[in-house]
């Protein structure tokens, strides 16, 4: 019982510590922004004149060259740092990395999320095509011709509610801002299944400042049922 008490205590004070997710979210964008690896890509794609009118075979190439150069490996709950210095990845860093480096070449991009997976769009020319990270393969595909993606009329917000599941069933656009959270979110999870359960409502909770998410609102009441 005192045990107890003193973990409960213990829980409470963490909840009411400053949270430094703003800081994460920094690190996360810094991480991109400063990988020697990643820099070097786009300034060789940059030179390259057969890159300059955004074609797609171009674009497409700098695809499979991203994949052939730093994506090695799916892991699930991977971090951005694992991605970049050995090549662990999942949706998350895999699709931070792909907006960053076809933002750094000058394309729009734009980052959809599900409420258990995240992709991108990208468009040049007129044409838009997605960018599935987690298919090295056949993850590049031309959208309304290679594929059909209606993200205009099912675009909804995933915000916290005060259900016990995960209803939203929609496609949200988001930025790379959310893709930090979703990955705090991840890792929270991660810390769940190892039973962490103090730094897993620790995390949860930086993950839900940045992004009030429905998932991450689910996942913190399962992790708050073993405290």
């Amino acid at each position: 019982m005192v045990n107890r008490l003193i973990i409960s205590t213990l829980v409470l004070c963490l909840l009411s510590l400053p949270i430094a997710a703003q800081d994460y979210v920094d690190q996360f964008n810094n991480a991109l922004k400063e990988n020697k690896k990643v820099a070097s890509l786009i300034d060789q794609l940059e030179n390259r004149s057969s890159f300059k009118n955004f074609e797609k075979k171009s674009l497409e190439k700098v695809f499979f060259k991203i994949h052939r150069k730093v994506l090695k490996e799916y892991k699930k709950y991977s971090e951005i740092t694992s991605t970049l210095s050995n090549g662990e990845y999942d949706c998350v860093t895999g699709t931070a990395l792909y907006a960053y480096v076809y933002q750094s070449l000058g394309l729009k991009t734009e980052i959809f999320e599900t409420p258990s997976h995240v992709f991108l769009v990208i468009e040049a020319n007129g044409k838009k095509y997605l960018i599935e990270s987690t298919s090295p393969l056949n993850g590049f595909l031309e959208i309304d011709k290679d594929i059909k993606l209606n993200t205009t009329n099912s675009l909804g917000i995933l915000v916290a509610d005060e259900t016990d599941a995960l209803t939203n069933e929609v496609i949200n656009k988001i930025t790379i801002k959310e893709l930090a959270a979703i990955s705090l979110h991840n890792k929270a999870a991660k810390l769940y299944l190892e039973r962490d359960y103090v730094s897993a409502v620790r995390t949860i909770n930086e993950a839900l400042s940045i992004y009030p998410s429905a998932r991450s609102v689910y996942l913190k009441k399962l992790i708050s049922r073993h405290i």
